[in-house]
């Protein structure tokens, strides 16, 4: 694992086309794992993480719309 597959919550929030508050929440529900650096804690993530959770919101949207 290298440095560069770690993004912070601005360019995942670009990267998963929603609010960087949106990334956070995910981060502290449970639902995107990521890392904390630091004393200010910044949080980093990474893309495949994201994409999982895209998957997983793509299939509970779709179950409670059925």
């Amino acid at each position: 694992m290298t440095h560069e597959d770690w993004i912070g919550t601005k360019e995942a929030a670009l990267y998963a086309s929603v609010s960087e508050k949106t990334i956070r929440e995910w981060m502290d529900a449970g639902n995107l794992e990521y890392k904390s650096i630091g004393k200010r804690k910044i949080r980093k993530t990474r893309k495949s993480y994201i994409d999982a959770c895209f998957d997983l919101q793509t299939e509970i949207n779709e179950a409670l719309s059925a």
